[in-house]
């Protein structure tokens, strides 16, 4: 069988059978075949993540890719949500930087870190990782990361500027019905701290 008769049997028993021990094994055939691939190691960490819940082995697969490929962006934004979710925070803020430096247009990254320092209570950094990812052009993720920049600068002690944030979400109106909890959360927080 060819790699990508490996992957297509792989995909099809991992997703449509949910045989992920039988999905594995065809993708370490693909592996096999030609391991200087990128894609079989990515669609194994996949598999680890979601059907064995193993995520020290998808950080093996993502890590082994970035060797193969080490300017795809996508595979250090892997890496480091792999590494914050297994609890390695610094390793984690360095693979965010990593990927930074490679595509400094990205929001995915910066944002990602914005969001990692504010998990880690590291506010004064979330603050500044949040304006970078707001002073982009980019419009999407511009009102959470303003509503978790308010939420960091609250934290912070720095309630003006977190009112000033709360306003602009406030009169936000969302598309997106999953967002519709962030304007009611900004004008319940004004009401509290703007007096």
């Amino acid at each position: 069988m060819t790699v990508q008769e490996h992957l297509d049997r792989a995909d099809r028993l991992a997703w449509g059978d949910q045989e992920p021990v039988e999905a594995k094994r065809e993708y370490e055939a693909a592996i096999a075949c030609d391991p200087s691939m990128v894609e079989p190691h990515v669609r194994l960490s996949g598999l680890y993540q979601v059907h064995f819940r193993d995520l020290g082995s998808a950080l093996a697969e993502i890590r082994t890719a970035i060797t193969l490929a080490p300017n795809w962006v996508d595979l250090r934004l892997s890496c480091a949500n792999l590494l914050h979710q297994l609890g390695r925070s610094d390793d984690a803020i360095a693979c965010y930087g990593e990927a930074i430096l490679l595509d400094p247009k990205d929001r995915r990254a910066k944002t990602n870190l914005a969001y990692c320092f504010y998990e880690l209570l590291r506010y004064q950094d979330a603050i500044l990782a949040f304006h970078q990812c707001i002073n982009m052009k980019s419009s999407k993720g511009y009102y959470g990361d303003r509503f978790f920049l308010a939420d960091a600068y609250c934290a912070n002690g720095q309630i003006e500027e977190a009112i000033k944030q709360w306003k602009i979400v406030a009169k936000w109106e969302p598309r997106d019905a999953d967002a519709n909890s962030m304007p009611v959360e900004a004008r319940k927080m004004l009401a509290k701290y703007a007096q």
